[in-house]
């Protein structure tokens, strides 16, 4: 069998090199994705906040996040990190906020 110029003479082994250069590639392709991935993850920290009679995920939003930040987003944040659907919250229910600094953006 020939490729280009040149001359196989083992084909089990030139497909056995073949195999271990594909495997070695992503193994080293998965290496660089997860050290990009884990570097990128977000290191968010996150306060603890109880809801208290006529509380709103609005008004908690709003309490712990500078005009910088749109409060929809953090509204959505709160409400996935949460688990809440229908942004229904109840009285003496415990909050996982994001800790947005008021003054650092």
């Amino acid at each position: 069998m020939r490729i280009g110029k040149y001359r196989i003479v083992d084909k089990i082994r030139f497909s056995l090199s073949i195999l271990m250069i594909s495997i070695m590639m992503v193994i080293v392709f998965s290496a660089f994705s997860h050290s990009f991935t884990a570097s990128a993850i977000n290191k968010t920290e996150y306060i603890d906040v109880t809801v208290k009679p006529g509380d709103t995920i609005w008004k908690i939003a709003k309490e712990h996040t500078d005009e910088q930040k749109d409060i929809r987003e953090v509204i959505y944040i709160i409400s996935k990190i949460n688990e809440i659907e229908n942004s229904i919250i109840y009285s003496g229910q415990v909050l996982k906020i994001p800790n947005y600094d008021k003054k650092h953006d």
